[in-house]
């Protein structure tokens, strides 16, 4: 029976390494309103940023690209 509890306890914690990859969109952020088209790379809100120069990771890129006013 503790084989059972012991394999229960560790199956209800795979859930949490998806928490990593969770992200918050709104109209309101930075980059919103940019299509799939507009960099190079990868610049989705969720996307890792190990390996990127610090112009693509801060603010993934979209510094220059704020919302607009009506957002």
């Amino acid at each position: 029976m503790t084989i059972l509890a012991g394999a229960l306890a560790a199956l209800s914690l795979l859930p949490l390494g998806a928490l990593g990859h969770l992200r918050i969109s709104h109209p309101s952020m930075y980059g919103f309103n940019v299509t799939a088209q507009t960099f190079s790379y990868d610049n989705r809100p969720e996307a890792p940023l190990m390996y990127l120069n610090f112009d693509q990771w801060w603010f993934h890129g979209h510094i220059g690209y704020p919302p607009h006013d009506s957002d």
